[in-house]
C-alpha cells in the first residue's frame, strides 16, 4: 500500500516530458518489476498526469488529438466469440404426486368418499420426467470472452473523434470519428441555435 502511495507521488510530480524516465526509476528501485503499472491507483495517477499537462496524441495519420478531463470516457471492452462453454439448463420442476383427499371413512383405501371403489391410476408426472431428462442435458453455446480492455478514452470536441491511447507508448487509435456529443447531449432548440 505505501509503495503505491509512493508511485502515485512520484508520477505526479514528475516533470513534463519526463515520465517514462520516472516510471523507468520506479521499475528500477522495484527491482525491476513492471506489475506496479495494472494497479488501478497507478492508472488513475498516469490518467490525472495526462490529463493536467494536456497531452498531446498522435494518431497513425498525423493528426493529434487533446487529452482533457473534460473528455473522459468509459473504457472501451472488446470481446470475441472463440470460446465455447456449457451452459446448462435448468430443469423443468416435477410436480407432486396427487394428493389423496380425505374420505368419510379414513381407513378405507379401496373406495373414495362416496363408497365407489377407486380405479388404479397411473402417476400422471412420469411423461414429464421422460421429457425433464432431455433438458437437463447441457448445451454448448458460445460466450463472448473479453479480449481486450481499453482504459485510456478520451474524445476530442474538435476534432470530433473518440480515441483510446496506450498510457505507457503513448500509442493512440481512432475508436469513433465525426461525433458530435455536444449534438447528441443538447436538447433540439439549443442544435438550432448554434
Amino acid at each position: 500500500m505505501a509503495t503505491l502511495k509512493v508511485c502515485k507521488y512520484f508520477i505526479k510530480s514528475a516533470p513534463v516530458g519526463e515520465l517514462h524516465e520516472v516510471l523507468d526509476d520506479i521499475q528500477k528501485v522495484l527491482g525491476g518489476s513492471a506489475d506496479f503499472l495494472t494497479a488501478p491507483e497507478v492508472k488513475e495517477a498516469l490518467r490525472e498526469y495526462y490529463e493536467t499537462h494536456k497531452l498531446h496524441v498522435t494518431f497513425a495519420n498525423g493528426e493529434t488529438a487533446l487529452v482533457a478531463p473534460h473528455g473522459r470516457q468509459e473504457p472501451i471492452y472488446k470481446y470475441s466469440q472463440s470460446a465455447t462453454a456449457q451452459v446448462p439448463v435448468l430443469p423443468k420442476t416435477v410436480p407432486a404426486a396427487p394428493v389423496k383427499k380425505g374420505g368419510l371413512f379414513d381407513g378405507d383405501d379401496d373406495e373414495d368418499e362416496y363408497g365407489v371403489e377407486k380405479q388404479p391410476v397411473e402417476p400422471a408426472y412420469q411423461e414429464e420426467e421422460q421429457q425433464q431428462q432431455e433438458y437437463e442435458q447441457p448445451v454448448e453455446q458460445s460466450a463472448p470472452v473479453v479480449e481486450s480492455v481499453e482504459e485510456f478514452v478520451y474524445y476530442d470536441p474538435v476534432k470530433k473523434v473518440k480515441f483510446s491511447f496506450d498510457p505507457l507508448t503513448l500509442e493512440a487509435r481512432i475508436e469513433e470519428e465525426n461525433v458530435d456529443w455536444e449534438t447528441v447531449t443538447l436538447s433540439p432548440d439549443v442544435v438550432q441555435l448554434r
